[in-house]
């Protein structure tokens, strides 16, 4: 069922076997899984069924000071309150639905890397390969496996590399609509499972030794508070609220919760998408083969081709993984003909773009230093115009990164004159990009979220050699030839972000290494878990939600079996109900 939690009486005590905070896909696949299981559980969503701008006003972030060149966007434009979460920002569209790309993590992301500060996971492959079969069915999938040698047919074609420098990489897609519709019928009609919206958890309460959550305090917006009794508790929110919650729970241990070694909140990473340059056959059009990479459907599945440097490449070149992306380049665009002027590609790491900001933070405080900020605006307003009119529909392109069709297109050979080449980056993990509480606080009360973030130089030095690797491999193999630019004498960056944000719970064996333990138990705490992409201690190049669903089931697993033994000798005064108390 799902219930408002203004109307829940101020002061109430709901008590539950399990309580989840957040109703994204994580927390409405928790959910399912637990409710399947005769558990009795209350889900908190901070947001509604519908659009709500008072729970997105929670969303945004404290403006960093010192936000340095990289610009990372707003937070609270990087996500949503509601359910289905952040699923609510999907935006492929493919028969007239829309979608979201799925991805597994290769076996190098979960390995330790000698190069690479940080990396190694504490479980393999192996571990989690069961529960991504059954997280493709929650996501609504069409059961295929994510081998790309079925697609590479020769009605559509692919590129043929030599050497093996290069390997084939395959995203399947799942529909929004198994979130944001399908998941919310199935709980509307579980009287075990309740899901409270409006309703955002403020801080997890626990005893003297702060060794177990005893409640989770809520408050509604429009409404009082009450507090969530529950034997376990699951965070299934993403990188960015995982760790505000755990720092603002902060009554009994100064520091935050899982905090004991300064760690909630470090190694915030993301995917940057690069615009790699532009690819043309020896005759100036599209390559032989470049229909494969287009997004199409075989049987009931729908797939898009990638490919990427091979594993023992990347390894000996000391690279992090970056999938490749093409797309159409038409030889007439709306949008280059307001950056022709300029001469140049445009980047995200602007100047003007920086400049841009810091004017609009310091217009209402005075004049001072505005000119030059203006001037520093002027002379780089190609960024500017091009982020202010990426997502506007007069300028979008045809065909992007979020709408395919282009290869079957009967005069495609007269409208597009080569590819444009995209690089999906796997970033490092880095203990300085990370979220702190700032001073401000939301409408809640709650301390909003701060964060520091750079594109550092081992990001920037993998991205600008994975372009260079690439171009000679499409040339080696007679392909086309890959012409690209750099600001600075680094790639351009189109998106900072992909609205991927992970790293800031990160999993260890260790509690001096990270936040959660290898089943996603927040270290020295009994009943705490945590199921988001907040716990990746590497995201790879994948897209996040497919390895998020999986540890969520994994999670689940853990949890109902652990509940199912206790009932065998249950623990009076616990998990009695889902009412008021």
């Amino acid at each position: 069922m799902i219930d408002d939690g203004r109307e829940i009486p101020d002061g109430s005590v709901l008590d539950a076997d399990v309580c989840i905070v957040g109703a994204g896909p994580a927390g409405l696949t928790l959910a399912q899984e637990l409710g399947e299981r005769g558990l009795a559980v209350v889900l908190l969503e901070s947001g509604s069924t519908m659009a709500e701008p008072t729970a997105r006003a929670l969303l945004t972030a404290e403006t960093d000071p010192d936000p340095g060149p990289d610009l990372y966007p707003d937070i609270g434009t990087l996500r949503d309150a509601g359910i289905g979460g952040t699923a609510r920002q999907w935006c492929i569209e493919i028969d007239g639905r829309i979608w979201v790309r799925m991805a597994a993590l290769d076996a190098l992301d979960y390995r330790a890397r000698s190069w690479l500060p940080y990396s190694g996971w504490p479980i393999d492959e192996a571990t989690l390969a069961p529960y991504v079969a059954r997280a493709m069915r929650r996501a609504g999938c069409a059961p295929a496996p994510f081998d790309p040698a079925p697609w590479i047919d020769g009605e559509h074609g692919a590129f043929h590399f030599a050497h093996g420098l290069v390997e084939p990489g395959l995203f399947l897609f799942a529909p929004r609509d198994a979130f944001t519709r399908d998941a919310r019928i199935a709980i509307e009609a579980r009287r075990n499972v309740r899901c409270l919206t409006m309703s955002c958890a403020v801080m997890l309460e626990t005893g003297p030794r702060a060794d177990a959550v005893s409640a989770v305090r809520v408050r509604s917006l429009g409404g009082g508070s009450f507090r969530v009794r529950a034997s376990e508790v699951i965070l299934a929110q993403g990188g960015f609220e995982v760790p505000r919650l755990l720092l603002a729970s902060n009554d009994i241990v100064a520091s935050g919760l899982g905090n004991a070694h300064g760690l909630v909140g470090r190694f915030l990473m993301d995917h940057q998408i690069i615009d790699a340059g532009i690819l043309r056959a020896s005759d100036g059009g599209l390559p032989r083969g470049a229909s494969g990479y287009d997004m199409r459907r075989r049987g009931p599945a729908h797939g898009l081709l990638s490919f990427r440097l091979a594993t023992d490449v990347r390894e000996r070149e000391a690279l992090l993984s970056a999938t490749t992306l093409l797309l159409p380049h038409a030889r007439r665009s709306l949008r280059r003909r307001i950056q022709r002027p300029f001469g140049r590609g445009v980047t995200w790491r602007s100047p003007a773009r920086r400049a841009l900001r810091e004017l609009r933070c310091a217009m209402p405080k005075g004049l001072a230093g505005s000119v030059r900020r203006l001037e520093s605006v002027v002379r780089g307003l190609d960024d500017v115009l091009y982020h202010q009119t990426r997502y506007r529909r007069a300028f979008r392109p045809a065909f992007d990164i979020d709408h395919g069709g282009w290869s079957e297109l009967a005069d495609r050979e007269s409208r597009f004159d080569g590819l444009d080449v995209f690089l999906l980056c796997e970033q490092a993990p880095d203990p300085d990009n990370r979220i702190t509480l700032g001073t401000e606080r939301d409408a809640l009360g709650v301390p909003r979220p701060r964060v520091r973030f750079r594109w550092n130089p081992i990001d920037q030095r993998s991205a600008a050699r994975s372009q260079e690797l690439l171009a000679a491999a499409l040339a080696d193999a007679g392909i086309g030839e890959l012409r690209y630019e750099r600001r600075d004498g680094l790639p351009l960056v189109t998106q900072m972000s992909t609205h991927h944000p992970a790293g800031t719970a990160r999993m260890s064996v260790s509690p001096r290494d990270g936040v959660v333990d290898p089943d996603c138990r927040v270290h020295g705490m009994r009943n705490l878990h945590i199921a988001s992409s907040a716990v990746f201690p590497t995201a790879g190049h994948a897209n996040p939600t497919l390895t998020i669903l999986a540890l969520a089931i994994r999670v689940a697993d853990g949890i109902a079996a652990s509940l199912m033994d206790a009932r065998r000798a249950p623990a009076p005064g616990r998990g009695q109900g889902i009412g008021p108390g």
